[in-house]
């Protein structure tokens, strides 16, 4: 399961501190994974599918200005 590095993509696009928000990027990240899951022909589709899919996030997160080294 990736749903941990999805619940640290999710919070730095959508930033919550109280459990309540923390349980809601939870829910979104095994939604996500599920339907990924369920339109995938095999483990080797699923990995790449979610690795499509969070990439750009990742990419988005690595050149925020709050990023730059």
């Amino acid at each position: 399961t990736r749903a941990p590095r999805m619940m640290e993509t999710l919070k730095t696009h959508l930033p919550v501190s109280e459990p309540e928000g923390l349980n809601e990027l939870q829910k979104i990240a095994v939604r996500f994974e599920q339907n990924i899951y369920t339109e995938a022909t095999n483990q080797s589709d699923y990995f790449w599918k979610i690795s499509l899919k969070m990439l750009p996030m990742e990419s988005k997160t690595q050149q925020a200005p709050g990023n730059a080294h």
